[in-house]
């Protein structure tokens, strides 16, 4: 009997413990939609768990969202080496949109130090991984120079990220000349 009124106990604690998480999920979840519809507190309230969860590796996309609120100033003063920093953190966690990012704020010099050769290469690993975004990226590196062979492989990048489904790159494409 004693044995029974232990295991409801158990039972009761965990079940209590799951509506408990799942209510802090729900919570989460609404604080960061209304951060992303532009309620700056919410941005701000919600960053530190952000953080926090980036620094244990809990997922990639919490990093890449804190990351985007650093870059854009989002209830937070603007911070683009913070940005950098999550931006690595969500790219070492398998975020390869994550890796397209850091590697654009590194060739700008972003919150980083510029290193454009390093982010051409990586962009590079990421395009031929067919991360389309990737050759969009880099081929806006290539297009900024003014030799002719440089355009004609902006031109190159650019079909295949258009023919990867990139609509920006199909654009740029068509104005590219």
């Amino acid at each position: 009997e004693r044995d029974k009124a232990q295991r409801l106990l158990t039972f009761l604690a965990q079940d209590s413990a799951d509506q408990q998480r799942r209510a802090a999920e729900q919570a989460r979840r609404e604080q960061a939609q209304a951060c992303q519809a532009g309620a700056a507190p919410a941005c701000a309230s919600l960053l530190p768990e952000l953080e926090r969860d980036c620094d244990e590796g809990s997922a990639p996309d919490v990093c890449a969202f804190g990351a985007w609120l650093h870059r854009e100033g989002r209830g937070v003063p603007k911070d683009l080496a913070r940005a950098a920093a999550l931006l690595q953190r969500a790219c070492e966690l398998g975020d390869k949109r994550s890796c397209v990012e850091h590697a654009w704020a590194q060739a700008r010099g972003e919150g980083l130090p510029r290193a454009e050769p390093r982010a051409r290469a990586v962009l590079e690993a990421l395009c031929s991984d067919e991360v389309f975004t990737a050759c969009t990226r880099l081929a806006l590196l290539h297009a900024a120079t003014p030799k002719a062979s440089e355009r004609a492989r902006a031109k190159e990048l650019l079909a295949r990220a258009c023919a990867g489904g990139e609509a920006e790159a199909c654009r740029m494409a068509r104005e590219l000349k």
